[in-house]
């Protein structure tokens, strides 16, 4: 049988027969689903884009191009340019950067900590500095107090250095598999739930093909013990068969398994954007940190976490790169946190091909900081959704009435003299929350008090801040004018290393800490410090799992036991006021979901809905049958963990 796909010498053949001699291309490598072109002459290239981007279309690959490292010219001459770059637009500062030079990549990683000298090379400068130099500029923002930080950023360049040649190796072996050939005749594509169905956690799905075998989501769930893990047990030799892991963001329900697969022996690759790469290491980090600090034993280790960063390839929004013989992966905003995507897998089979879009966690709706989810494919047959508000009795609340009722609740307990504590998880709620508050205090709604940022919600910001290409055009818009970011203001104090009982005993004030589910972390401090005051105000933002203290809370408890870092436990009376506001969830609620898939172009034929309490799920799966079978939905169903649905008979 013919393959679908050229092997890594056709390809590598094929691009070099494309070029003329004057392109001085020295090599060519096939590195996972990327080709790499390597030249002497990049004045040909950037003069000539079209001619790389016609052979891609042809050939179906993603091809960059990076200069001979013969020809690079030394870091001091990249030093030279950023340095005359910096007196062109910020002429009254002193050095405003630090590079970072992956000499393998003839690329150099520039990190500034000035808002015009970001945008200049942004716009401007990366073509004239790869020209001049030949090195290829990655260019990132961090906040001026951060400069001297170690960011998950820089300590993945840092682990890719150092492991250069296991890195090599690594790309290589995947672009092999990923380009051999496939020689069944049978055309079928199943999905199986090893986790997340009909319940909020764990999420992890098995997509096979007669040649393939391919992950999306690898999480925990961290309201369990008992059912923490996906039941990687079920299918014994699973992290050796496996083509591809495929992460939509980096909350720990998403993410928080994908360590212990790779302690399994999972060696394959990793694909999710950049910026969810960076917010798993720091998910990662900290949780090794916390382990040592409370002498608790970790399930995992750094070893796991450096081999995370070895194996992940960060891919771009909106690009299709091959990641098995026989399918196809694009991802697409989601607009859920930073970096959050949805996932659309093409399958060929035979003459036709089988397209499943899996929306991980999305927000359809507008939010402050990201891009809405797109509803216009070129095709769909298979959709895999969330359910997470899905239910029938989850009331509609737009995110105006949301964000009013919480300026209402913080400036109502501020005014009482109270502390207000924000439960949030670090990553997305938390900066949502922040660009709320950072535009009422100045447009005068609500009085500056002093708002401190505590667990690991300061770092993620400046995470943030590093990937301002991911967020909305708005904000980016915002930051060019005026170089600043509503979560990075100085309205905002870090209370990192602060004693806690310093930062409640002064005044009223605001506290946002993680976890968002008061699970762990110094929200559940602060709430164990604060509870018994009336004056005071706990307010949830974020979906509380069940079994977490959180839930126990919003379900109407007014008396929790706690366990402290230092491990005594508590009894907590809770007489502060307590609040729920779900207008501000990075979810969709009920009505947004069915708006989603009522607006899906095309109609998906079959649907199934996980990522949500069994009783959501089921509804939600259900009302879309009802609401959407005229429109072309044959079936629409809430699975259940460890069902099998073959998806190609319909």
């Amino acid at each position: 049988m013919e393959a679908l796909t050229a092997t890594v010498p056709e390809i590598e053949r094929r691009v070099l027969d494309h070029f003329p001699p004057e392109a001085e291309i020295t090599k060519v490598i096939v590195e996972g689903a990327i080709v790499k072109v390597f030249s002497k002459n990049m004045k040909y290239f950037v003069e000539n884009r079209s001619e790389v981007a016609a052979l891609a279309k042809s050939i179906r690959k993603k091809i960059v191009v990076r200069c001979e490292q013969s020809v690079l010219k030394k870091p001091e001459e990249v030093e030279r340019y950023l340095k005359a770059a910096t007196a062109k637009v910020d002429p009254q500062r002193e050095k405003l950067f630090k590079a970072i030079y992956m000499l393998p990549d003839s690329t150099v990683v520039i990190l500034t900590w000035s808002p015009k000298l970001y945008s200049y090379l942004a716009e401007n400068g990366r073509q004239e500095l790869l020209i001049e130099t030949g090195w290829f500029p990655e260019v990132y923002y961090i906040l001026p107090r951060a400069k001297k930080a170690l960011l998950p950023l820089e300590y993945s360049c840092k682990v890719l250095m150092s492991a250069y040649s296991d890195r090599s190796s690594f790309l290589s072996n995947a672009a092999t598999l990923v380009h051999r050939p496939v020689l069944s005749d049978n055309r079928w594509i199943t999905t199986t739930f090893l986790g997340g169905a009909r319940e909020v956690g764990r999420s992890c799905i098995l997509v096979q093909t007669p040649s393939s075998t391919i992950m999306l989501d690898c999480g925990i769930n961290v309201g369990s013990y008992r059912e923490k893990f996906p039941l990687f047990s079920r299918l014994p030799f699973l992290a050796e068969y496996l083509d591809a892991v495929i992460i939509s963001h980096a909350h720990l329900d998403h993410c928080g398994g994908l360590p212990l697969l790779i302690k399994y022996g999972y060696r394959g690759p990793i694909y999710c954007t950049q910026p969810t790469r960076d917010l798993m290491l720091l998910l990662f980090k900290d949780y090794l940190n916390v382990c040592k600090r409370e002498g608790a034993p970790a399930f995992f280790s750094e070893r796991e976490v450096d081999s995370i960063v070895i194996q992940t390839i960060p891919v771009d929004y909106n690009t299709t790169l091959d990641i098995a013989p026989d399918v196809k992966m694009t991802l697409y905003p989601a607009g859920h946190i930073l970096g959050s995507a949805m996932v659309l897998l093409t399958a060929e089979l035979g003459k036709e091909k089988h397209n499943l879009l899996y929306t991980g966690d999305f927000k359809f709706g507008k939010v402050r900081l990201l891009s809405s989810s797109p509803t216009h494919f070129k095709k769909i047959e298979t959709l895999i959704m969330e359910s997470t508000y899905g239910g029938r009795r989850d009331a509609r609340r737009d995110q105006a009435t949301a964000e009013q009722q919480l300026l209402s609740i913080v400036d109502k307990t501020l005014k009482d003299g109270g502390k207000v504590l924000i439960p949030v998880l670090s990553v997305g709620r938390a900066q949502e929350v922040m660009s709320i508050l950072h535009k009422a205090i100045s447009q005068g709604e609500l009085s500056r008090v002093p708002i401190y940022i505590d667990g690991l919600t300061y770092q993620a910001s400046l995470i943030y801040a590093n990937y301002i290409n991911f967020l909305s055009s708005s904000v980016r818009k915002s930051f060019k004018e005026t170089g600043e970011l509503p979560i990075l203001s100085d309205y905002f104090e870090p209370a990192l290393g602060r004693d806690k009982l310093d930062v409640v005993g002064g005044g009223p004030c605001i506290l946002l800490a993680s976890s968002g589910m008061l699970t762990g972390g110094p929200s559940l401090l602060y709430f164990s410090l604060l509870s018994d005051d009336p004056r005071n105000t706990l307010v949830f933002v974020s979906y509380q799992v069940a079994g977490t203290i959180g839930r126990a809370i919003r379900d109407g408890s007014r008396s929790v036991r706690i366990r402290l870092p230092d491990g005594t436990e508590k009894l907590v009376d809770i007489k502060m006021r307590v609040y729920s506001i779900d207008g501000l969830s990075g979810h969709c609620d009920r009505l947004q979901l069915l708006s989603y898939v009522g607006g899906l172009r095309p109609t998906p034929q079959q649907i199934l809905v996980v990522h949500g309490e069994a009783q959501k799920a089921m509804e939600l799966s259900r009302d879309l049958w009802h609401l959407m079978r005229a429109k072309g939905v044959i079936w629409a169903t809430a699975p259940y963990n460890l069902e099998t649905y073959r998806l190609d008979r319909r």
